[in-house]
């Protein structure tokens, strides 16, 4: 009866197993969310030599054609870093909004791409960089000056964004939105952006505290500051991002669906198996009792009384 017990406990609980391995066959949404990267790390191809332009030539070849991504040179010259946004910085601030809406995103991207370059080329020079990997938020972080009235490129996901009323300016900019984005390197600490537009449909507000975050968001702006705000363990600092407005690229996440055919062929061939074993453990056990029945109706008591009464 004990193997009878063993073999049905092992029936039944490889039984269970294979059918949580069906129930399971097929990722859920959340799973397929979670396992697609939400943030895009920075690829950039070294130049070949000759082809990287400076940004000083580049700039003087687009003020020629009338469009130049380049702000005036003392523009920002009021703005201190690690500062919240100043009464002082206040025209700076609209400015620089104003001109990301004017000049075309494409000139914005490659000038970003170029700055970055000149960025990591000016890391790979230092010596004790040897061993070391380019962080472009620690760079940002560190290089608030380097990068100030510069152009960005960043990609990752939102944990915040909300809108806001602007302040009185003289571009009609008239709502403002701000997100707090984290890229693959900056760990929890975020790059607050501020643009005038947003895509269509993107969670914000209590929908995306609801939605945790917004995945495949891509901005490209201008550097303004190194930003001070206040946090939970005291006032903390972020590179502020003036902008147009967000790309938002939504992570297509397919539908859970039921689990392959296979997957339930897999599991009744398992079942039969598992019954045949099952049945002919089964038999096996009552043939030794129906042996062991016979052996007891074959055997006489008075034989073995017998034996001890001449022994003694």
């Amino acid at each position: 009866m004990n193997c009878r017990r063993r073999t049905l406990f092992v029936f039944f609980a490889i039984l269970a197993v294979a059918v949580h391995m069906a129930a399971d066959g097929v990722p859920s949404s959340a799973q397929t969310a979670a396992e697609s990267s939400p943030a895009a790390s920075v690829r950039l191809a070294d130049p070949e030599p000759g082809e990287a332009e400076s940004n000083v030539a580049v700039r003087t070849r687009e003020e020629k054609s009338g469009e130049s991504v380049a702000l005036p040179p003392d523009l920002l010259a009021p703005v201190t870093n690690r500062t919240s946004i100043r009464a002082a910085e206040s025209d700076a601030y609209y400015y620089v909004l104003d001109h990301a809406r004017k000049v075309s995103l494409a000139k914005q991207k490659a000038a970003a791409a170029r700055h970055l370059q000149e960025r990591l080329r000016k890391f790979r020079a230092d010596p004790a960089n040897a061993r070391r990997k380019f962080s472009l938020f620690a760079d940002m972080f560190r290089n608030p000056a380097d990068y100030q009235g510069e152009l960005v490129t960043l990609s990752g996901y939102l944990r915040k964004l909300e809108s806001y009323s602007a302040d009185e300016n003289p571009y009609g900019i008239e709502t403002l939105y701000e997100g707090w984005l984290f890229i693959p390197d900056s760990q929890r600490n975020p790059v607050v952006v501020v643009t005038t537009e947003i895509p269509e449909r993107i969670p914000q507000g209590p929908q995306l505290v609801k939605e945790e975050v917004v995945n495949g968001i891509e901005v490209t702006g201008y550097y303004f500051k190194l930003y001070r705000f206040p946090a939970q363990d005291g006032d903390r600092g972020a590179p502020m991002i003036l902008a147009r407005r967000l790309e938002w690229t939504p992570v297509e996440v397919a539908a859970a669906g039921p689990p392959p055919w296979y997957v339930y062929a897999g599991v009744l061939v398992l079942f039969f198996v598992l019954a045949y074993v099952l049945w002919r453990v089964s038999r096996q056990d009552r043939a030794v009792q129906r042996r062991r029945r016979e052996m007891d109706a074959q055997f006489d008591p008075s034989v073995i009384e017998q034996a001890d009464r001449e022994a003694n």
